[in-house]
C-alpha cells in the first residue's frame, strides 16, 4: 500500500511490482491503486544462477495467481526457509546473539535474504557495516554462506511464459560481462 501511495504521490502513471522470488505483494498493490489513475503491472524478479553469478529475470504483466508459478515459488520459499534456518543455526552454534526475529523482523510472506542476516549482524553490533557482514561472513566461500535453491534461467522463463508474462533481463550491466559476454547471455536466454 505504501509503495502505491509513493508512486501516486510521485506522479507516476504506472509501476511494476517485481519483488524478488515472490508475488505476495501484488494483491495489496492492486488494492492500493484501485481508486486511482495508477496502473500496477503485476510482476516478479526471479533469481537464477548463470556461470559464477546470479541473474535476475523480470516477469512483467503476468498472472500472479498462476498455479504453476505459485507452486514453484512455494517450493523455493520452503527450501529457502530451511536454508535460512541452517544459516541462523550456524551463527548461533558459534555464539552469535542472533534470533529469527532479528533476521526476519516483522516481514511475513517475503523473501529473507543474506542482506537480512547482514542487517541483523549490524544491529547486534557484530559488524560495523553491511559490507563487513558480507565480506567476513556471508559472501560465497565464507562459513555462513550456503547456496540457495534457485530456478535455472530456462525454468524461470518457462514459468513466466506459462503465467502469460513477458520475461526481461534485469539490470544487464550489473553482471559486468562486457559486450561480448552480455550478447552471449542474451542469445542464451533468447
Amino acid at each position: 500500500a505504501r509503495l502505491g501511495r509513493l508512486a501516486a504521490e510521485s506522479g507516476l502513471s504506472a509501476f511494476a511490482l517485481t519483488d524478488h522470488d515472490t508475488v505476495a505483494g501484488v494483491d495489496e498493490a492492486l488494492r492500493a491503486a484501485r481508486d486511482t489513475e495508477l496502473t500496477v503491472i503485476p510482476g516478479i524478479e526471479l533469481s537464477c544462477p548463470y556461470q559464477d553469478r546470479e541473474l535476475h529475470i523480470l516477469g512483467l504483466f503476468l498472472d500472479w495467481k498462476d498455479p504453476a508459478l505459485n507452486g514453484a515459488l512455494a517450493a523455493l520459499c520452503q527450501a529457502r526457509r530451511a536454508r535460512n534456518e541452517r544459516i541462523l543455526s550456524l551463527f548461533q552454534q558459534d555464539g552469535f546473539p542472533l534470533t529469527w526475529e532479528d533476521v526476519a523482523g516483522t516481514e511475513h510472506g517475503f523473501v529473507i535474504t543474506r542482506a537480512h542476516f547482514a542487517r541483523a549482524l549490524l544491529k547486534r553490533g557484530c559488524v560495523s557495516s553491511m559490507n563487513e557482514a558480507f565480506a567476513r561472513y556471508l559472501d560465497p566461500g565464507k562459513k555462513y554462506f550456503l547456496p540457495k535453491e534457485a530456478l535455472d534461467p530456462e525454468q524461470a522463463i518457462r514459468l513466466i511464459h506459462s503465467a502469460g508474462g513477458f520475461p526481461a533481463l534485469a539490470h544487464p550491466l550489473q553482471y559486468r560481462l562486457g559486450w561480448t559476454g552480455l550478447n552471449a547471455l542474451l542469445s542464451y536466454l533468447k
